[in-house]
């Protein structure tokens, strides 16, 4: 559907915070000049992406990423094949609503 778009680049999806955390566990802590920990990360793999979406939401479930777009008029609800970037299904939101933020809850989103 927005093969065009795809193939202009990729964009690294955190899953998950806890993925950030797993691929930083590894790394040992470093300690800024104050004194205070910082955290790092290591990219594992990236993953296509429709570089035109604004992703304010995203949600890895039943093997696909949920995301939010937002953008004023063009918001969507998005599911999305992780390994290709194809959108296999689009809810566009009214152009009055703007759709920011994604969670789940009770099994639905």
């Amino acid at each position: 559907m927005m093969k065009s778009r795809l193939a202009r680049g990729a964009l690294v999806l955190a899953l998950a915070a806890g993925s950030l955390w797993l691929a930083s566990s590894s790394v040992p802590e470093l300690q800024a000049q104050n004194g205070a920990p910082v955290d790092t990360f290591r990219v594992v793999k990236a993953y296509p992406h429709d570089a035109a979406a604004y992703t304010q939401g995203l949600i890895y479930r039943e093997g696909f990423l949920f995301e939010s777009t937002g953008r004023h008029g063009q918001s969507t609800l998005r599911r999305v094949r992780l390994e290709t970037g194809e959108v296999v299904q689009e809810h566009r939101l009214d152009a009055a609503y703007f759709g920011e933020g994604l969670a789940e809850w009770n099994g639905q989103l």
